[in-house]
């Protein structure tokens, strides 16, 4: 179901979220949880107001800031 949603998610927002607001025009690949989900039986996981077009390299950067990759400290919600 949610490859599905994701997917007409993605048709209707082509471009990454995360490089428009700095003015770049980027194709996005995958659909973010802007606040973090723990799963598909969070409340917030199928709000589409809780999505965002994100490319790969900008979702990476997103998550490893929030999981406390690279040497960031984890963000809780």
């Amino acid at each position: 179901r949610w490859r599905k949603v994701a997917k007409q998610f993605l048709l209707n927002n082509p471009l990454c979220a995360a490089c428009l607001k700095i003015g770049r025009l980027e194709k996005a690949q995958c659909v973010d949880h802007i606040i973090p989900v723990s799963g598909p039986n969070d409340p917030l996981f199928w709000n589409e107001t809780n999505w965002q077009s994100l490319s790969n390299r900008c979702h990476s950067i997103k998550t490893a800031t929030e999981d406390g990759g690279l040497g960031n400290e984890r963000t809780i919600r």
